[in-house]
């Protein structure tokens, strides 16, 4: 997030988090977590992750889980979620 606030030049309201690992959402997921006004996630996966709270997120020590520091919305989202961690789960997408 810093990297966003140097070239922004202020700290961005919201953060869509998307982990590369975490595939299979797509613009419709995107347009629904966008509507939140809360931290939120999508069921079941839990990305892209919605990040309103970014105050406090900058404020948490590097060793902090989001997960257990902040609330975080479940809400239904279009989309795969598929999670992409062993060279079997990229087989599989073939």
């Amino acid at each position: 997030m810093l990297s966003l606030i140097s070239e922004l030049g202020r700290t961005p309201r919201r953060v869509l988090v998307c982990p590369v690992d975490r595939c299979g959402w797509n613009s419709d997921t995107v347009s629904e977590l966008l509507q939140c006004k809360k931290n939120t996630s999508p069921v079941p996966s839990g990305h892209p992750l919605l990040l309103c709270d970014v105050e406090k997120v900058l404020t948490l020590a590097k060793s902090a889980s989001l997960r257990d520091s902040l609330d975080i919305e479940r809400v239904n989202a279009p989309g795969e979620h598929m999670n992409i961690d062993t060279p079997g789960d990229l087989e599989a997408l073939r």
